[in-house]
């Protein structure tokens, strides 16, 4: 998706505070030796926009620079599984488990203390991000950002 693509190119940018980077259908290869981030990539298994091939590469990108990362492919499920709106391809069950993940993996990335709010909308105007009060803070990063904000347990982001 293009708002992973984001998410990973974000946490590649050496000057950006990000310590938590979760995406969902995307892959994006390069140079992630200055990351400060840990990743979380959830896959389809049946998606025609993110190959198997781009899957690995990324696996390759991150261990080789020796970032922690976690992959997670849900049986029987297209690209956009956790997007509510899509008739077509929503997937109560491995969406409901991947939101479950994300909520622990940034929950044991991110401080606890890490509530101070600014906001920075979204493409839409409606979505705020969680960066603290200054460019030091660690900040997440979610490429389905907009899903999530329909959520009433959003520890990252504001509705």
């Amino acid at each position: 998706s293009m708002g992973g693509h984001w998410a990973f190119w974000l946490a590649q940018q050496e000057k950006l505070p990000i310590t938590a980077t979760v995406t969902f259908y995307a892959a994006r290869s390069g140079d992630y030796s200055q990351t400060r981030s840990s990743f979380l990539c959830h896959f389809a298994e049946n998606d025609p926009w993110v190959s198997g091939a781009a899957v690995k590469k990324l696996a390759r990108h991150l261990d080789s620079a020796g970032v922690s990362s976690t992959f997670h492919q849900y049986p029987g499920t297209k690209h956009w599984f956790f997007e509510s709106d899509r008739n077509d391809s929503f997937e109560p069950k491995a969406a409901e488990l991947a939101w479950k993940r994300t909520i622990r993996f940034l929950g044991g990335n991110l401080p606890p203390d890490n509530t101070r709010r600014r906001a920075l909308p979204d493409n839409r105007g409606d979505v705020s991000h969680d960066v603290g009060d200054s460019t030091t803070e660690p900040v997440a990063v979610v490429s389905a950002i907009h899903e999530a904000s329909k959520r009433e347990d959003v520890p990252v982001c504001a509705r």
